[in-house]
């Protein structure tokens, strides 16, 4: 295998972990003693809905990072 294409496939490999292992915010998770009661799972379902959007978010940044980072290599290799 070339240099090159080493390079490039580390290179690509590290851009990957990178948007995978990118520290973002994170809240914990807190159970509440005893029974539940509609507010508790209005409040539960609340707290999925942002997760889920902070993770929606998160992939679609990871997306344009990579799809740069693709450009960015191919400009390299027609160079």
């Amino acid at each position: 295998m070339s240099f090159m294409k080493r390079f490039m496939l580390a290179s690509i490999l590290g851009v990957v972990t990178f948007c995978f292992v990118y520290p973002t915010g994170a809240q914990a998770q807190t159970n509440k003693p005893g029974e539940s009661t509609q507010g508790d799972r209005d409040q539960t379902l609340k707290q999925l809905l942002a997760e889920v959007r902070e993770l929606r978010l998160t992939v679609q940044r990871a997306t344009v990072s990579n799809t740069r980072f693709q450009m960015l290599i191919e400009r390299v290799i027609v160079q």
